[in-house]
Protein backbone atom coordinates (compact mmCIF):
# COMPACT_ATOMS: atom_id res chain seq x y z
CA UNK A 1 0.00 0.00 0.00
CA UNK A 2 1.53 3.24 -0.75
CA UNK A 3 1.66 6.82 0.32
CA UNK A 4 -1.47 8.71 1.13
CA UNK A 5 -1.98 12.35 0.78
CA UNK A 6 -2.97 14.71 4.07
CA UNK A 7 -6.76 15.06 4.43
CA UNK A 8 -6.18 18.62 4.77
CA UNK A 9 -3.95 19.61 2.38
CA UNK A 10 -3.22 16.69 -0.19
CA UNK A 11 0.67 16.54 0.43
CA UNK A 12 2.45 13.26 0.96
CA UNK A 13 2.03 11.61 4.37
CA UNK A 14 3.43 8.73 6.33
CA UNK A 15 1.97 5.35 6.21
CA UNK A 16 -1.37 5.73 8.53
CA UNK A 17 -1.03 9.35 9.21
CA UNK A 18 -4.02 11.53 8.29
CA UNK A 19 -1.97 14.70 7.91
CA UNK A 20 1.37 15.93 7.06
CA UNK A 21 3.90 17.45 9.77
CA UNK A 22 3.08 20.92 8.55
CA UNK A 23 -0.68 20.42 8.74
CA UNK A 24 -0.48 18.75 12.20
CA UNK A 25 1.69 21.68 13.54
CA UNK A 26 -1.03 23.76 12.23
CA UNK A 27 -4.02 21.88 13.40
CA UNK A 28 -2.67 20.57 16.41
CA UNK A 29 -4.11 17.22 15.86
CA UNK A 30 -2.44 14.59 18.71
CA UNK A 31 -0.98 11.58 17.82
CA UNK A 32 -3.27 8.74 18.42
CA UNK A 33 -0.50 7.04 20.34
CA UNK A 34 -0.25 9.48 23.16
CA UNK A 35 -4.19 9.13 23.46
CA UNK A 36 -3.92 5.38 23.60
CA UNK A 37 -1.37 5.75 26.55
CA UNK A 38 -3.39 8.16 28.21
CA UNK A 39 -6.33 5.66 28.31
CA UNK A 40 -4.05 2.94 29.60
CA UNK A 41 -2.68 5.00 32.50
CA UNK A 42 -6.05 6.45 33.64
CA UNK A 43 -7.77 2.77 33.03
CA UNK A 44 -4.81 1.48 35.21
CA UNK A 45 -5.63 4.45 37.66
CA UNK A 46 -9.41 3.69 38.15
CA UNK A 47 -8.90 -0.30 38.32
CA UNK A 48 -6.59 0.18 40.89
CA UNK A 49 -8.80 2.77 42.87
CA UNK A 50 -11.74 0.30 42.50
CA UNK A 51 -9.46 -2.51 43.62
CA UNK A 52 -8.84 -0.93 46.79
CA UNK A 53 -11.98 -0.09 47.90
CA UNK A 54 -13.14 -3.33 47.09
CA UNK A 55 -9.85 -4.64 49.18
CA UNK A 56 -11.13 -2.10 52.29
CA UNK A 57 -14.86 -3.57 52.38
CA UNK A 58 -16.28 -1.43 50.02
CA UNK A 59 -18.03 2.14 50.13
CA UNK A 60 -21.71 2.86 50.15
CA UNK A 61 -22.83 6.39 50.10
CA UNK A 62 -23.86 6.27 53.37
CA UNK A 63 -21.03 5.19 54.61
CA UNK A 64 -19.33 7.90 52.39
CA UNK A 65 -18.62 11.16 54.66
CA UNK A 66 -16.09 13.46 55.21
CA UNK A 67 -16.16 12.38 59.02
CA UNK A 68 -15.14 8.71 57.90
CA UNK A 69 -12.60 10.27 55.32
CA UNK A 70 -11.14 12.80 58.55
CA UNK A 71 -11.23 9.68 61.39
CA UNK A 72 -13.33 11.52 63.27
CA UNK A 73 -15.76 10.09 65.60
CA UNK A 74 -19.32 9.84 65.06
CA UNK A 75 -20.40 10.27 68.95
CA UNK A 76 -18.69 11.10 71.89
CA UNK A 77 -20.53 9.96 74.74
CA UNK A 78 -19.28 10.32 78.32
CA UNK A 79 -15.89 11.70 76.93
CA UNK A 80 -15.65 8.07 74.64
CA UNK A 81 -15.11 8.51 71.05
CA UNK A 82 -17.58 6.30 69.04
CA UNK A 83 -16.21 5.32 66.19
CA UNK A 84 -17.99 4.42 62.45
CA UNK A 85 -17.19 1.34 63.03
CA UNK A 86 -18.05 0.36 66.56
CA UNK A 87 -21.80 2.24 65.64
CA UNK A 88 -22.46 -0.11 63.00
CA UNK A 89 -21.56 -2.93 65.70
CA UNK A 90 -23.70 -1.87 67.89
CA UNK A 91 -26.51 -1.19 65.89
CA UNK A 92 -26.09 -4.93 64.14
CA UNK A 93 -26.00 -6.57 67.91
CA UNK A 94 -29.42 -4.52 69.19
CA UNK A 95 -30.74 -5.60 65.24
CA UNK A 96 -29.78 -9.05 66.30
CA UNK A 97 -31.49 -8.88 69.46
CA UNK A 98 -35.05 -7.28 68.16
CA UNK A 99 -34.95 -9.96 65.34
CA UNK A 100 -34.82 -12.57 68.34
CA UNK A 101 -37.21 -11.31 70.12
CA UNK A 102 -39.98 -9.89 67.36
CA UNK A 103 -38.82 -12.29 64.42
CA UNK A 104 -36.56 -12.74 61.58
CA UNK A 105 -38.85 -10.18 59.17
CA UNK A 106 -39.06 -7.88 61.20
CA UNK A 107 -36.62 -5.29 58.96
CA UNK A 108 -37.64 -7.12 55.89
CA UNK A 109 -39.05 -4.96 53.03
CA UNK A 110 -39.70 -0.98 52.55
CA UNK A 111 -41.08 -1.05 56.64
CA UNK A 112 -37.68 -2.42 58.12
CA UNK A 113 -35.66 0.19 56.30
Amino acid sequence: MGREGCVHCGKETGEGDLYCPECEAISGAKKPRLFLIFGLLFSMLLLSLTGLLLWHGGLSFGSLSLDWIWGRPVAVINGEPISRADLKTRVKGIQAMLEHQYGRDLFAGQRGE
